[in-house]
Protein backbone atom coordinates (compact mmCIF):
# COMPACT_ATOMS: atom_id res chain seq x y z
CA UNK A 1 0.00 0.00 0.00
CA UNK A 2 2.64 2.35 0.90
CA UNK A 3 4.58 1.68 -2.22
CA UNK A 4 1.31 2.36 -4.41
CA UNK A 5 1.09 5.99 -2.56
CA UNK A 6 4.29 6.62 -3.08
CA UNK A 7 3.56 6.11 -6.91
CA UNK A 8 0.43 8.04 -7.01
CA UNK A 9 2.29 10.96 -4.90
CA UNK A 10 4.78 11.43 -7.76
CA UNK A 11 2.68 10.81 -10.67
CA UNK A 12 0.08 13.09 -12.46
CA UNK A 13 -2.88 12.63 -10.45
CA UNK A 14 -0.86 14.80 -7.58
CA UNK A 15 2.62 15.74 -9.02
CA UNK A 16 2.42 19.09 -11.18
CA UNK A 17 5.52 18.33 -12.93
CA UNK A 18 5.75 19.12 -16.19
CA UNK A 19 5.03 15.95 -18.53
CA UNK A 20 1.25 17.05 -19.08
CA UNK A 21 -1.12 20.35 -18.58
CA UNK A 22 -3.54 21.38 -16.10
CA UNK A 23 -6.17 20.41 -18.68
CA UNK A 24 -4.95 16.75 -18.51
CA UNK A 25 -4.29 16.01 -14.95
CA UNK A 26 -8.10 17.19 -14.37
CA UNK A 27 -8.85 14.66 -17.20
CA UNK A 28 -7.38 11.72 -15.36
CA UNK A 29 -8.19 12.84 -11.94
CA UNK A 30 -11.58 12.46 -13.51
CA UNK A 31 -11.65 9.70 -14.91
CA UNK A 32 -9.50 8.17 -11.69
CA UNK A 33 -12.67 8.67 -9.27
CA UNK A 34 -14.91 6.91 -11.76
CA UNK A 35 -13.06 3.72 -12.71
CA UNK A 36 -12.68 0.81 -11.07
CA UNK A 37 -10.11 -0.73 -8.48
CA UNK A 38 -8.17 -2.36 -11.17
CA UNK A 39 -8.04 0.47 -13.50
CA UNK A 40 -6.70 2.85 -10.39
CA UNK A 41 -4.09 1.22 -9.60
CA UNK A 42 -2.81 0.99 -13.13
CA UNK A 43 -3.16 4.75 -13.25
CA UNK A 44 -1.09 4.80 -9.80
CA UNK A 45 1.94 3.17 -10.67
CA UNK A 46 2.70 1.78 -14.56
CA UNK A 47 2.87 -1.74 -14.70
CA UNK A 48 6.18 -3.30 -16.40
CA UNK A 49 6.68 -6.58 -18.34
CA UNK A 50 10.34 -7.34 -19.86
CA UNK A 51 11.45 -9.89 -22.39
CA UNK A 52 14.87 -10.42 -24.41
CA UNK A 53 16.80 -12.56 -26.48
CA UNK A 54 15.84 -16.56 -25.30
CA UNK A 55 13.88 -14.83 -23.05
CA UNK A 56 10.42 -14.89 -25.25
CA UNK A 57 8.11 -15.01 -22.38
CA UNK A 58 7.03 -11.60 -20.63
CA UNK A 59 8.09 -11.25 -16.99
CA UNK A 60 6.51 -8.61 -14.39
CA UNK A 61 9.24 -6.21 -13.12
CA UNK A 62 8.83 -3.67 -10.62
CA UNK A 63 8.33 -0.04 -12.03
CA UNK A 64 12.08 1.60 -11.18
CA UNK A 65 15.17 2.02 -12.77
CA UNK A 66 16.87 -0.72 -12.31
CA UNK A 67 14.61 -2.56 -14.66
CA UNK A 68 16.21 -1.17 -18.01
CA UNK A 69 18.29 -3.56 -18.62
CA UNK A 70 20.74 -2.93 -21.91
CA UNK A 71 19.49 -6.47 -22.87
CA UNK A 72 15.28 -6.13 -22.16
CA UNK A 73 12.36 -4.54 -23.95
CA UNK A 74 10.46 -3.54 -21.73
CA UNK A 75 6.52 -3.15 -22.35
CA UNK A 76 4.79 -0.55 -19.81
CA UNK A 77 1.05 0.09 -19.25
CA UNK A 78 0.06 3.15 -17.17
CA UNK A 79 -3.47 3.55 -18.17
CA UNK A 80 -3.58 6.79 -20.39
CA UNK A 81 0.03 5.99 -21.90
CA UNK A 82 1.40 2.97 -23.09
CA UNK A 83 5.54 2.65 -23.98
CA UNK A 84 7.50 -0.04 -25.79
CA UNK A 85 11.14 0.53 -24.32
CA UNK A 86 14.15 -1.16 -26.36
CA UNK A 87 17.54 -1.28 -24.50
CA UNK A 88 20.54 -0.82 -26.43
CA UNK A 89 21.50 -4.26 -27.14
CA UNK A 90 17.67 -5.11 -28.67
CA UNK A 91 17.78 -2.09 -30.35
CA UNK A 92 18.45 -3.69 -34.13
CA UNK A 93 16.09 -4.79 -36.53
CA UNK A 94 16.59 -8.81 -35.35
CA UNK A 95 14.41 -8.37 -32.30
CA UNK A 96 11.30 -6.49 -33.92
CA UNK A 97 9.86 -9.59 -32.78
CA UNK A 98 10.09 -8.78 -29.12
CA UNK A 99 8.93 -5.58 -29.75
CA UNK A 100 6.02 -6.61 -31.35
CA UNK A 101 5.22 -9.22 -28.88
CA UNK A 102 5.17 -6.16 -26.00
CA UNK A 103 3.07 -4.21 -28.51
CA UNK A 104 0.55 -7.20 -28.39
CA UNK A 105 0.38 -7.62 -25.65
CA UNK A 106 -0.46 -3.78 -24.55
CA UNK A 107 -3.06 -3.59 -27.39
CA UNK A 108 -4.85 -6.64 -25.86
CA UNK A 109 -4.63 -5.01 -22.34
CA UNK A 110 -6.05 -1.70 -23.91
CA UNK A 111 -8.67 -3.21 -26.62
CA UNK A 112 -11.66 -2.00 -24.36
CA UNK A 113 -9.90 1.03 -22.91
CA UNK A 114 -12.06 4.34 -23.27
CA UNK A 115 -10.31 6.96 -24.07
CA UNK A 116 -7.48 5.11 -25.78
CA UNK A 117 -4.28 5.28 -24.58
CA UNK A 118 -1.21 6.64 -26.77
CA UNK A 119 1.32 4.69 -27.57
CA UNK A 120 4.77 5.02 -28.17
CA UNK A 121 7.74 2.67 -29.25
CA UNK A 122 10.69 4.36 -28.02
CA UNK A 123 15.14 2.99 -28.00
CA UNK A 124 17.24 3.63 -25.03
CA UNK A 125 19.44 6.40 -26.47
CA UNK A 126 16.35 8.24 -28.11
CA UNK A 127 15.16 11.25 -25.99
CA UNK A 128 11.45 10.22 -26.06
CA UNK A 129 12.87 7.24 -23.43
CA UNK A 130 12.65 10.04 -20.92
CA UNK A 131 9.01 9.72 -21.19
CA UNK A 132 9.28 6.83 -19.90
CA UNK A 133 11.93 6.66 -17.37
CA UNK A 134 10.17 9.58 -15.83
CA UNK A 135 7.81 7.57 -14.61
CA UNK A 136 10.19 5.18 -13.14
CA UNK A 137 10.95 4.30 -9.44
CA UNK A 138 14.92 5.64 -9.16
CA UNK A 139 15.64 3.01 -7.47
CA UNK A 140 19.29 3.48 -8.91
CA UNK A 141 20.46 5.97 -5.77
CA UNK A 142 19.79 3.01 -2.96
CA UNK A 143 22.04 0.01 -1.50
CA UNK A 144 22.20 -2.43 -4.09
CA UNK A 145 21.07 -5.31 -1.09
CA UNK A 146 17.66 -3.27 -0.59
CA UNK A 147 17.05 -3.25 -4.42
CA UNK A 148 17.92 -7.07 -4.59
CA UNK A 149 14.85 -7.93 -1.56
CA UNK A 150 12.91 -5.73 -3.99
CA UNK A 151 13.75 -6.97 -7.14
CA UNK A 152 15.72 -10.47 -7.04
CA UNK A 153 15.87 -10.54 -10.85
CA UNK A 154 18.53 -8.29 -10.08
CA UNK A 155 20.44 -11.44 -9.21
CA UNK A 156 20.76 -12.41 -12.36
CA UNK A 157 22.96 -9.65 -13.55
CA UNK A 158 26.87 -9.89 -13.41
CA UNK A 159 28.12 -6.71 -10.79
CA UNK A 160 29.57 -5.12 -14.50
CA UNK A 161 26.26 -5.86 -15.91
CA UNK A 162 24.16 -4.24 -13.14
CA UNK A 163 26.69 -1.56 -12.41
CA UNK A 164 26.07 -0.60 -16.16
CA UNK A 165 22.44 -0.11 -15.17
CA UNK A 166 23.37 2.15 -12.62
CA UNK A 167 25.45 4.53 -14.08
CA UNK A 168 22.89 5.15 -16.88
CA UNK A 169 21.63 7.76 -14.17
CA UNK A 170 24.97 9.73 -13.41
CA UNK A 171 23.04 13.15 -12.98
CA UNK A 172 19.95 12.13 -10.69
CA UNK A 173 19.32 14.18 -7.91
CA UNK A 174 17.74 12.27 -4.37
CA UNK A 175 16.39 15.68 -3.31
CA UNK A 176 14.10 16.26 -6.46
CA UNK A 177 13.03 12.92 -6.67
CA UNK A 178 13.55 10.48 -4.14
CA UNK A 179 13.51 6.71 -4.13
CA UNK A 180 10.55 4.92 -2.39
CA UNK A 181 13.35 3.70 0.28
CA UNK A 182 14.70 7.41 0.83
CA UNK A 183 11.53 8.75 0.99
CA UNK A 184 9.72 5.98 2.99
CA UNK A 185 12.60 6.77 5.87
CA UNK A 186 12.36 10.30 5.68
CA UNK A 187 8.67 10.48 6.75
CA UNK A 188 8.27 7.41 8.24
CA UNK A 189 11.30 6.54 10.20
CA UNK A 190 11.59 7.12 14.66
CA UNK A 191 14.11 9.62 14.08
CA UNK A 192 12.37 11.77 11.36
CA UNK A 193 11.36 15.19 12.19
CA UNK A 194 8.86 15.62 9.58
CA UNK A 195 6.78 15.22 12.31
CA UNK A 196 7.53 18.38 13.26
CA UNK A 197 7.92 19.98 10.19
CA UNK A 198 4.51 19.16 8.57
CA UNK A 199 5.37 16.48 5.77
CA UNK A 200 2.72 14.02 5.10
CA UNK A 201 3.24 10.88 3.16
CA UNK A 202 1.41 12.35 0.13
CA UNK A 203 4.43 15.01 0.49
Amino acid sequence: ALRRLYYLRRGPLLNPGPMRSLDDRAEIRSLFIRFPMEDCLCMMAPLLWRCGPNEPDLEEIPPETLALWGNSVIAADNYHTMIVWSGNDVADESNDELRILCKAHLVARAEYRFPMPQLHIVAEKESMSRRFTALLAPSHGDPIDHSLANFPALARLSSQQLEAVRVKFTFYDPESDPSFRSWFWNVASATSTSKDEGISLCE
